[in-house]
């Protein structure tokens, strides 16, 4: 797997006290048993943001086949990801 399109591009959005991180061009290559290619994409939206010393990101997301041949019409992702680098978000 691969990222495609990268830098991504975000926004953070701050409402009733909680952040929503959300990437409007995410989009990765897959390899499958070494010939097989499909890309897969969509907005993805972050279901928790945490700053601080060890921040993390929830994210609960479907991803859409955008091409290839015989491939899955849709991936799910659902994973916490925590840093070891400290990060502040605020205005």
């Amino acid at each position: 797997m691969a990222a495609n399109g990268l830098p991504y591009h975000f926004t953070a959005d701050k409402t009733s006290g909680n952040w929503t991180l959300t990437v409007t061009t995410f989009e990765v290559l897959v390899n499958c048993a070494g010939f097989l290619n499909y890309t897969m994409g969509s907005t993805l939206v972050a279901r928790s943001f945490a700053g601080g010393l060890t921040p993390t990101v929830g994210i609960n997301a479907v991803f859409l086949n955008t091409s290839g041949f015989l491939c899955p019409a849709s991936a799910k992702l659902d994973a916490t990801y925590r840093s070891n680098t400290p990060a502040f978000v605020g205005p």
